[in-house]
Parts: C-alpha cells; sequence; structure tokens
C-alpha cells in the first residue's frame, strides 16, 4: 500500500531514465501549489530500437518545464495514468478509483479527468522527465488492436467519454472544462483517424456501430462548437470537425463554401466539391455569363463506423472562363483549398490554370540552396540540367511511359506497352523496370531494349521528367511518387491506374488520396461500385472506364497455347501486418519476425502438408503448385515445403500460363480468383481470418463483393473443407460446378480480347477536351 505524498502508476513494460523520479523531486518541492505532474511519453519502437519524441502530445512538453492552469489554458490536458504523479490524499478524498469496467483503453484517461474535476487545475508539464513508452513490436498491446474490440464503441465512449462530460458538465452550470472537451477530442481523433487508415480493423460494424452512433448522439452536444472548430492540438481532419458539428444532428446542412479542387487543363474541366446532409442544394453553375451543366457528377458517401453520415458533392464543370456557383439560388464563394483558418478566396486566373500552392512561404530562387548539404544541392542543379538539355526532350517529348512493379512486370503495364508498340507506332512508349532484374533481362531478350528505362536512373529522370503519362498496374509511391524523382521535381505526368486484378473489396481509404485521370475496371459490377453515387470513392464517370484489363487479353492468348489443365494452383495474397513497410523506393518487403508463428502461415502450411489433398490432386492428375503474392515472395524463401509441392514465383514465372494451367485455384481473398474465373477456372476461398481481412484489418473493408453470393467457388475455413470442396469441384457435372460456371458467365458477359485496345482509347479520349 503506497504511503507516500505523492503516487504515480508506470507500466512493467515501460522505462524510466535514470533521473526520472529526481526531475519530478525537484518540481514538487519548486511547486508546491501543483496538483499533478504530467511527464514526457518518449517512444521505444521495439521493432527498430530508435527512440524518438514522436508522441501525439510532444507539443505539450515543447517550451520546457511549466506549470499550467488549465483553466486558463485549455488546450493542455494530461490523461495517462502512468506518466503522472497525482496527489494520495486527494484520490483518498473523493474515493479515486480506476474504473475498471473501462475497457479496453482509456480508464486511466477517465481516472486523470475526475482527478483534475476533483481538485484545482494545476498541472506542471515536465519536458525533461522522461517517460519511456515502449511501442512493441509484435503490435500486441492493448491499444494497438483495440478496434477490434467492441467495447471500444460500446463501453469506451458511453461510461467513459460521455459519463465524464455529462457529470462535469452538470457541475459546471452546463458546460464542461475546456480542458476535457479538448481532451475528449483528442480521443476521438484516434477513432476518426483509424477509419481513414486503409489497414486498420474494426469491430464498428452492423448492432455496434449503431449503439456507437447513439452514443455519438448524446456525447456530441457537450461539445462546444467553437472547441470542435478551434481544435489544434493534434491531426484533426476538417471531415472530422464537420462530422461532429452536423452528422449527429437533424438539422440539414452544407458546406458555408465550396471547394475548386482541381483543373484538368486536357478535358478543360473544373473539379468543384462541398459536403452536406439533408436533401441536396438546388444548384446553379456559371461560366462566364452562361448557365452551364456539370459534365461529370457524382454525390460521395461520406462513410464513418459502418453510416454514411454526410454526402460529398462532385461537380467537373467547363471551365475557361470565371465560374460562379450558387446554392439554393444563393451566390455561394469558392475557395482554393479548405481551412478553417481563412477564405482563400478564387482568383479568375485560377479557373484557368488550377489552384496555387497557398500558405507555403515564399523562397526567392537560390535561398534554398543555404539550407541543403553541398552534395545535395550539386546533384540537384546536375538533375535540373540534364533533364532540359535538348536531347532529353527531343527523345521524351510527349512520351507515355508503362510499368508493373519495380523489380518485376508481366502484368497490364507490359502488356500494354507491348500492345502500344505493336499496333499504335504513333505513341512514344517506353517501359521501366529495375536495371538487371529477370524482367529487364526477358525484355532485353525479346527486343525491347532501346525502349527500355532503368527505374531510378539518369535516364529515368529525363523520362518522368518529360512524359505525358504514367500508366500502370500499380498504384503505389513507387509508380505515381517516386521518392527519387520527387525530391528533386514535382510529378506533371498524368496517372493511369491499369490494375491488376478486379476490385472486390472497399478500397476506397486507400485509393481515394491518389490522383488519377484513369481508372480501368473490369466487370459492370466493379464499375458501379466505384464510379456511381452513392459508394465511397471519389472516382466518378469522368476517371473510371470499364475497358476490362489488358492483362486478360494475354490471359485468352494463353489459353489457347496450353495443353492442358495440369495444375491445382494455391493463390494466398498478403496482409499488411505479416510485412515490414517498403524498402524506399523498391517495393520489396521483409516478412516480420512472427510470420512462422502467423495464424497464416500455420493454416496455408497445414493444407501444403495435408496429405489428403495431395492424393486428390494425384488422383485428378493435378500438379500442386503455390504463387504466393509478390510482397509474401520473400517470406516464402527459405521455406521447405513438401516435396509434392512446387513453389513459384511472380519474378521468374510467365504467369499467366500458370492461371491457363490451373484445373481449380485455392486462394483467400485474392484478386486471382477473377483472373482464373475469366479462363472459367473455378476456386476455393480458405478464409479462416475473414473477422479481421474483411472488417477492415488489411487494406481494405468489405465491399459490394459478397464471397458466398458472388464468389466463383465455395468459401471454407479449415483445411479439411477446402479438401473436400477441391472434390467437389473437380466433378465438373456436379452442381456446385454448375452454379459456379454460370456466376462466372454473368461477370464476364464479354471477353474479346480488346482490352488493351479500349484502354489506350480511354486514355486519349482523357487527353483531350470535352466536346
Amino acid at each position: 500500500m503506497a504511503g507516500g505524498t505523492w503516487v504515480t502508476f508506470p507500466d512493467p513494460d515501460d522505462i524510466l531514465e535514470p533521473d526520472y523520479l529526481q526531475v519530478v523531486a525537484d518540481h514538487i518541492e519548486l511547486w508546491p501549489q501543483a496538483e499533478m505532474f504530467a511527464t514526457n511519453r518518449i517512444m521505444f519502437f521495439e521493432d527498430t530500437g530508435l527512440i524518438e519524441e514522436a508522441h501525439p502530445l510532444k507539443r505539450l512538453f515543447a517550451g520546457g518545464n511549466r506549470l499550467t492552469d488549465l483553466s486558463i489554458t485549455p488546450e493542455f490536458f494530461h490523461g495517462s495514468a502512468p506518466a503522472s504523479f497525482v496527489k494520495r490524499a486527494r484520490l483518498i478524498d473523493n474515493g479515486l478509483r480506476f474504473n475498471e469496467a473501462i475497457r479496453p483503453n482509456f480508464e486511466d484517461g477517465e481516472f486523470c479527468c475526475r482527478y483534475m474535476l476533483a481538485s484545482a487545475p494545476l498541472v506542471g508539464f515536465l519536458s525533461n522527465a522522461r517517460y519511456i513508452y515502449r511501442k512493441r513490436a509484435d503490435q500486441s498491446s492493448t491499444l494497438n488492436n483495440s478496434t477490434m474490440d467492441p467495447r471500444r464503441y460500446l463501453v469506451v465512449p458511453r461510461i467513459g467519454y460521455l459519463a465524464i462530460l455529462k457529470d462535469a458538465a452538470e457541475a459546471n452550470n452546463g458546460v464542461a472544462p475546456a480542458w476535457l472537451q479538448n481532451m475528449i477530442l483528442y480521443e476521438l481523433s484516434h477513432y476518426f483517424k483509424a477509419e481513414d487508415s486503409a489497414g486498420n480493423a474494426t469491430a464498428a460494424r452492423g448492432e455496434i456501430a449503431n449503439e456507437f452512433h447513439a452514443t455519438m448522439a448524446e456525447l456530441v452536444p457537450y461539445l462546444e462548437k467553437t472547441q470542435i472548430s478551434d481544435f489544434t492540438i493534434s491531426l484533426f481532419r476538417g471531415i472530422w470537425r464537420q462530422c461532429l458539428l452536423h452528422a449527429w444532428s437533424d438539422e440539414p446542412w452544407h458546406m458555408e463554401y465550396a471547394v475548386f479542387r482541381h483543373f484538368d487543363k486536357q478535358m478543360k474541366l473544373a473539379l468543384i466539391t462541398y459536403r452536406y446532409t439533408g436533401e441536396r442544394p438546388s444548384e446553379r453553375i456559371i461560366s462566364g455569363t452562361d448557365v452551364v451543366e456539370p459534365v461529370f457528377t457524382k454525390d460521395r458517401d461520406v462513410v464513418y463506423f459502418d453510416r454514411t453520415v454526410m454526402k460529398e458533392r462532385i461537380l467537373w464543370v467547363p471551365a475557361g472562363r470565371m465560374v460562379r456557383l450558387q446554392l439554393n439560388g444563393q451566390p455561394w464563394e469558392l475557395r482554393t483549398e479548405e481551412t478553417n483558418e481563412r477564405s482563400v478566396r478564387l482568383r479568375p486566373i485560377q479557373m484557368r490554370t488550377g489552384p496555387t500552392r497557398i500558405g507555403i512561404p515564399y523562397t526567392a530562387p537560390g535561398d534554398e540552396i543555404f539550407n541543403q548539404p553541398l552534395r545535395e544541392v550539386v546533384t540537384s542543379l546536375f538533375y535540373n540540367i540534364y533533364v532540359r538539355t535538348p536531347w532529353a526532350r527531343k527523345k521524351f517529348r510527349g512520351s507515355w511511359v508503362f510499368m508493373d512493379r519495380v523489380r518485376n512486370a508481366d502484368d497490364s503495364g507490359e502488356i500494354l506497352f507491348k500492345y502500344a508498340r505493336a499496333q499504335r507506332k504513333d505513341i512514344n512508349a517506353w517501359f521501366v523496370v529495375e536495371k538487371d532484374t529477370p524482367t529487364w533481362k526477358r525484355l532485353r531478350k525479346e527486343g525491347f531494349g532501346s525502349r527500355l528505362v532503368a527505374y531510378g536512373s539518369l535516364k529515368w529522370m529525363a523520362l518522368m521528367f518529360r512524359t505525358t503519362l504514367l500508366a500502370s498496374s500499380h498504384a503505389g509511391p513507387p509508380q505515381a511518387n517516386p521518392p527519387k524523382f520527387i525530391e528533386h521535381f514535382v510529378p506533371r505526368w498524368k496517372f493511369a491506374f491499369l490494375q491488376h486484378g478486379v476490385i472486390k473489396d472497399d478500397l476506397s481509404a486507400w485509393l481515394n488520396p491518389k490522383e488519377m485521370f484513369l481508372f480501368v475496371v473490369s466487370t459492370p459490377d466493379e464499375y458501379d461500385s466505384i464510379a456511381a453515387s452513392g459508394t465511397s470513392y471519389r472516382f466518378s464517370d469522368k476517371e473510371v472506364a470499364l475497358t476490362g484489363l489488358p492483362r486478360f487479353d494475354d490471359l485468352l492468348r494463353a489459353k489457347n497455347t496450353i495443353k492442358k489443365q495440369d495444375l491445382l494452383l494455391l493463390c494466398p495474397t498478403w496482409r499488411h501486418w505479416l510485412v515490414k513497410d517498403d524498402i524506399a523506393g523498391t517495393q520489396e518487403r521483409l516478412a516480420v519476425d512472427t510470420f512462422k508463428d502467423s495464424e497464416f502461415f500455420i493454416n496455408w502450411m497445414g493444407l501444403l502438408e495435408s496429405t489428403e489433398l495431395r492424393d486428390a490432386a494425384t488422383a485428378a492428375g493435378l500438379q500442386i503448385a503455390i504463387l504466393a503474392h509478390p510482397n509474401l515472395e520473400q517470406a516464402f524463401e527459405g521455406i521447405a515445403v513438401p516435396s509434392w509441392v512446387q513453389l513459384m514465383t511472380y519474378e521468374d514465372t510467365d504467369v499467366r500460363s500458370i492461371f491457363a494451367r490451373a484445373k481449380i485455384g485455392i486462394t483467400d481473398y485474392s484478386s486471382v480468383a477473377f483472373n482464373l474465373a475469366y479462363l472459367n477456372t473455378p476456386s476455393v476461398y480458405f478464409q479462416f481470418d475473414a473477422d479481421k481481412v474483411l472488417n477492415g484489418g488489411h487494406v481494405g473493408r468489405a465491399g459490394y463483393y459478397k464471397y458466398p453470393d458472388n464468389g466463383f467457388g465455395p468459401v471454407v475455413e479449415t483445411v479439411n473443407d477446402v479438401v473436400q470442396s477441391v472434390h467437389e469441384l473437380l466433378d465438373d457435372t456436379s452442381s456446385q460446378s454448375q452454379l459456379y460456371a454460370k456466376r462466372i458467365d454473368s461477370t464476364f458477359p464479354s471477353r474479346d480480347g480488346k482490352a488493351s485496345e479500349r484502354v489506350i482509347a480511354a486514355i486519349e479520349e482523357r487527353l483531350k477536351p470535352i466536346n
């Protein structure tokens, strides 16, 4: 039992610096009026060993040690009991204890808040009392995994946030202290951030989400509008503020201005957006003196916590003259950016040139040189001279660049490049891949050496500086925003996303931040799920084109060249928690240290080692082969697979021939199943971790595509069920086989081998003005 005047509650996982207690003791003596001391949380990243000042609230300690009255400076607050010192007598007098019902988090936050409400809010913030907070390498901490815990949405908001706001307001003339409101806003920011993340699983679905929304409707009135609008303590996006101000209100609302976001010089169109709740306002668009109709429109669903909380209106309007917007008969301001701080009005010239980069301090030419190491300055100057040479200008003017992944290809980028070289000599087509890779050597042998450019090379830098178009099957930073290039130049090319599969999940959180002028899709359902109003994607008919994937053309050609279907093909896709981040600019990923202990590895190895599966394949004359997603290739290197399994990779294999040889596929969530289905091959879906993956744990969440209703084979969870399903699908006359054959036919009504031709036409259509 603690017997001192002051008590603290450090976590046994964490570390106290050697002088930690002495610093606190010195300031207890220096500031006897303080009711709490808050210590500085420093992040210890266990996987890298790095110790950094990276906590989201580090700015509260940026000014050095300070005694703060929270009632005067409400942007300061503290909610970490392990990094706090409190008076034992105050706890005893007020009967304060940790509320163990508040799980999986915020029990210490609630404790700190109730402590401060029971005393004068005088807190000593000690920047040099460093509390080393451990961020576990296996992501196993309670906070890391809390979004999959239903209590995060049912318990924490209701008996944590709502209860303390309500109690504080009742004791303070109906208004909770501003510092407490700020702390709750900080807590809520983590909810919104998790929803915006492309790889964060959540329990906020269905009835759990409904209860969360009900709690938020009660909670939001305790947050003053000025506090919501002015909160700047940590990242708080404008759309989150709009949600808190309007999503849980019955009053219809629309933004008090619209935003001019982009100007498409080729199509002569301007993008204008605004958000609203309730009925959409009536619109009137005036270009110069003429009333005009938008060319493309969409009402995007803004979805948080499994509910559409507001709509975003997307208008592509004819540009060239000054555009004005009226909503509900009233003139409406157009701004060049969304901001809570100031009005950024649209100038007429910007309807012809696009928004300027507002808010960036002016730097005179040459000033930046003195802020860079000499080597960087020389390198940048050299690049700037080289890309502007007459040779580069002549060779790469108006060029189109095609690529797939950095180290390998054999996907829609390569196929479209070859189509352009064979059928459209008028296109200045180039292909980019890393030098001396198997793909590089193969393409040189095939006669494309004069049109190959090594990724990251000096020649590549000049090509990317001059190119009009980048068309790729992948949309990651190495393609759309290559780090080496953007260190020196601003990309000016148009990006065409060719895809390497059919989108079936909701990938809007991952894809919406990306700039695309063409978005290729393959099925009517996929098109509607992305381009139609009422979806979460910001892309519309302007960007999305139903052409089919160029790789599908080669699939049909490959099918006509194989002698027989002799493979039982296993194609597991990756999980972001199984691999580390990209090695910068390479798209290479290493497996996490715990890969072999993962649920994924145990289940897939169980399937590979299944003698029942082996016997089924042998009886049907099939070779078992595994072709894991490229992000897992390194993870499978050196793993001993049974002698009856052939281990294949994308880097050194004709993938289309592999797909054509497959009699049956076994995958989990991979869009490879669509490639196989295009060739009339069914798949078994081995989904042992569906709860996590389909609730957003990977890079998307469940979308329009429901595997049991739309899939090209049965959905199972165990190895035994996989084997049983394989037996059923091997019988072409079974009811199961007939069912999935009909689904395949309805999904791909047209398979004519002309996808590449349609993609080129879609690109050219978007490179000229709209009639």
